[in-house]
């Protein structure tokens, strides 16, 4: 690869930005650390360059996207604007259409489809708040950024389990051409090989030591950081500090807001087990 995402620039703690997302921890916008829990991530979708049917998939919101709800007794409360919920609801219906196809083939075990029905439904509930229930202009973004990252979980599943899965090794002495995927982070060089073999983008971290003196640099690139909201959004709190791992990979999609009204957002339980986090209360682990 010609370039090195900048880990060096990700935070032991995650909190959402101003934009609604969480800037490297948001698996839409940063590679994440390859994990068994996720380990369709790699393939979650990167933001096109040219025109794609999932353009507004990466739409960020603004308030002029706010329309205010008439006969509200409470003030500032309204709705996304009826093209960009409809535009979304749409995208769901469609992705909700495939998803079912392959549920009913028999073609894949219920451990297999564990993860795409929970994304599915997420990004089934973010779709009908956004057209049915008034929120402030705050829910009404995290709602929307929201069910942006369910909808890029759900496709990544559909197409992991569609074509990724079972991708037959690369036997050309040419590599195959790199994917416009987010990729990701590894120490495991079977895991950089495989998502290499596939053509997907991948960053072996290993300390340079461990580098034979032999190795030959063929260039030398810097780390970088694409163009990111980094100023955290006002109310908001740390939602998690720790390792990284598939739970961290997940846990933007469980907001932790300290002072913010998300009027009648829905939250769903992950799949997974309970486990205690002090300070923090009950999560989830995979």
């Amino acid at each position: 690869m010609m370039t090195i995402p900048d880990i060096g620039k990700d935070p032991y703690q995650i909190q959402v930005r101003a934009d609604g997302r969480f800037a490297t921890a948001d698996f839409t916008l940063f590679p994440q650390w390859y994990a068994e829990g996720t380990d369709y991530f790699p393939y979650v979708r990167k933001k096109p360059v040219d025109n794609d049917p999932y353009d507004i998939i990466w739409y960020n919101i603004s308030n002029r996207d706010f329309i205010g709800e008439e006969g509200s007794i409470s003030g500032g409360m309204g709705r996304l604007s009826c093209h960009l919920s409809e535009s979304f609801a749409d995208l769901s219906r469609d992705l909700m259409g495939k998803v079912k196809k392959q549920v009913i083939s028999g073609q894949h075990t219920k451990e297999e489809l564990k993860d795409i029905l929970f994304c599915q439904r997420g990004m089934q509930f973010a779709s009908l708040t956004l057209l049915h229930a008034p929120q402030n202009y705050e829910g009404v973004l995290l709602t929307v950024t929201s069910f942006q990252r369910y909808f890029l979980e759900t496709l990544a599943c559909y197409e992991y389990l569609t074509y990724w899965k079972d991708m037959p090794m690369n036997v050309s002495d040419e590599p195959r051409r790199t994917a416009h995927v987010i990729g990701a982070l590894t120490y495991e060089v079977e895991v950089a090989m495989n998502l290499f073999d596939k053509g997907v983008p991948v960053w072996l971290v290993r300390h340079a030591s461990s580098f034979p003196l032999t190795t030959i640099l063929v260039n030398e690139v810097r780390p970088a950081l694409d163009p990111m909201v980094l100023e955290l959004l006002p109310g908001s709190a740390v939602i998690w500090g720790g390792d990284s791992g598939a739970f961290r990979n997940r846990v933007c999609q469980s907001l932790r807001m300290a002072s913010i009204n998300l009027g009648h957002s829905a939250y769903q339980a992950a799949p997974g087990r309970f486990v205690t986090v002090a300070n923090q209360g009950w999560f989830l682990i995979y």
